[in-house]
């Protein structure tokens, strides 16, 4: 978790934390003003975009008090520590939650749908497989507000799932191995479902929606497994890649079992289950993330913190707080200090990955005078830092990458005095020549030895015959430098070109999805 650093941050999570391991009823009517006042602490300060309809929020906030008010007094009145703990946590982390109607895109707040039976229901339902794995030691508390009591899991409207779930899968116990039963849940999730790219989005649906439909993306796959594991008490959520560090595309999602050492075991939810599964492989090729976030219930304060600066810019990483940095669970990371003085006076700077052609914030971090620190940033990704400027990225470094030693960055910046020959063999990388064979219609022997043709660097995309080619390289900016044709249906030649920079090949109908390369000792370097 990122922790924003203020002093009013600083008290809240401290208050929380008391309030999470306190274990004793005593001092009640205390601790529930307490209680009371963090609450609307957080109402008021708590993790929110700035809205107009700020001033019509008095009565969510009365409301939800009420709720709290009487959740708290239920499970204070049952002397049950785990229930009334576990409402805490859920309250901590209430505000600004809801759901977006799919047709009318009208955002409801959970603070004007949500009731204290609502909240009971899902807390008891939530402990009835997992108390006594608390109590025993092989669940943490914390992983279980995380990972099994959260009552939605995006923006979807707000149904009574947990009981649906359990009666659809009640031959499943939690006495159940947990490898076991999602293995077996799994099993009856994949039969009829139909992977489609054009199906609802996956945030706005229901379990009973999902479940229905059959139909849907990696998203789909993957929250339509995580109602009925949750429900069953099993430990389960979604890590994601925002965006590819050496492939264009958008966001891919997985599950993850939280294991008891607090590992993690990932898995494709409505498919045959393979838990030696890597997320991030193709078949030789491996996709380098530029993040991998996971979907908790609390709230990432640093995101909160980037929302609310008048300056933000919406992205693929900071519409969702809540979710934490789990990179370094995929893939070898470096925490990088970025230093200029074009950093001061500036409260968070972005830092991008190459994507379909523009540079894409996928982090952030907070500035500190002229320098700002990216954590958990994986080596061998081509990076920029980027300033937010009424609302769009203004990038103010050169590309750079991170090596596996974390003093050693190596930037891309032509000096204006060294020129070299490039030579042109190939017009894609290797990783997205693989990516194509999926899209051959080959199968069995053929696909195999099609897969081993691209690796063997036999069957790969390569210069056609006849056709012109243009060369662009990078300096502040994607520059022209010259045209070329293929030489003998081998290679392109050009001549003269800045070096010590990033190089992308276009035709003269140029699809915006080229991957740019380095040059080294007449090798391509493809980023």
């Amino acid at each position: 978790m990122f922790v924003s650093g203020t002093k009013l941050g600083s008290s809240r999570i401290r208050l929380m934390k008391a309030f999470v391991i306190h274990s004793s009823f005593r001092d009640f009517q205390v601790k529930q003003f307490l209680l009371q006042l963090f609450f609307f602490m957080a109402l008021f300060f708590g993790c929110r975009q700035k809205s107009p309809g700020d001033a019509s929020m008095s009565e969510t906030r009365i409301r939800m008090s009420k709720i709290s008010h009487e959740v708290l007094t239920y499970y204070q009145g049952k002397n049950d520590t785990l229930g009334y703990n576990s409402a805490v946590f859920l309250f901590n982390n209430i505000y600004g939650l809801g759901a977006i109607d799919a047709t009318t895109g009208k955002h409801i707040a959970d603070g004007d749908i949500l009731s204290s039976s609502y909240l009971i229901d899902n807390i008891d339902n939530a402990l009835k497989f997992s108390r006594g794995k608390i109590q025993e030691g092989t669940l943490s508390f914390a992983n279980f507000c995380e990972y099994i009591l959260p009552y939605r899991l995006a923006s979807e409207l707000l149904i009574p799932w947990r009981d649906e779930c359990q009666k659809r899968f009640n031959t499943y116990t939690s006495a159940i191995d947990h490898k076991k039963a999602i293995l077996e849940i799994n099993q009856q999730l994949r039969v009829g479902f139909e992977y489609n790219l054009n199906a609802t989005n996956a945030n706005f649906q229901t379990w009973k929606q999902l479940s229905a439909s059959k139909k849907g993306d990696c998203w789909a796959m993957a929250y339509s497994a995580i109602y009925p594991m949750r429900a069953l008490g099993i430990p389960v959520t979604v890590d994601y890649v925002p965006r590819w560090g050496n492939v264009n595309g958008g966001s891919h999602a997985w599950n993850v079992l939280i294991n008891q050492n607090n590992s993690c075991t990932p898995f494709v939810g409505c498919e045959s289950v393979d838990f030696k599964l890597n997320p991030l492989k193709i078949y030789y090729q491996t996709r380098i993330p530029g993040k991998v976030f996971r979907k908790i219930f609390s709230k990432n304060q640093l995101i909160c913190a980037i929302n609310q600066s008048s300056n933000a810019i919406p992205t693929s990483f900071n519409t969702d707080p809540q979710i934490t940095d789990v990179t370094d669970q995929y893939v070898q990371t470096e925490n990088f200090i970025f230093f200029s003085p074009r950093l001061k006076g500036q409260a968070y700077a972005y830092i991008c990955v190459y994507s379909n052609g523009d540079w894409i914030p996928v982090h952030a971090g907070k500035v500190d005078g002229s320098e700002c620190l990216f954590e958990k940033m994986p080596t061998g990704v081509l990076f920029i830092v980027g300033l937010p400027v009424k609302k769009r990225l203004r990038p103010i470094s050169a590309p750079f990458v991170l090596s596996d030693n974390k003093e050693s960055q190596t930037f891309f910046q032509p000096n204006g005095r060294s020129f070299i020959d490039v030579e042109v063999y190939y017009t894609e990388p290797k990783i997205i020549d693989e990516q194509k064979v999926f899209h051959l219609g080959v199968s069995g022997d053929a696909f195999y030895q099609t897969m081993d043709s691209v690796n063997a660097d036999t069957k790969r995309s390569r210069p056609i015959p006849d056709t012109g080619y243009k060369l662009h390289f990078y300096n502040n900016g994607w520059k022209f430098h010259s045209r070329a044709n293929a030489e003998n249906n081998k290679k392109l030649v050009f001549k003269n070109v800045p070096a010590n920079t990033l190089y992308k090949l276009t035709t003269d109908s140029p699809t915006g999805r080229e991957r740019m390369f380095g040059y080294l000792n007449g090798n391509q370097i493809w980023f």
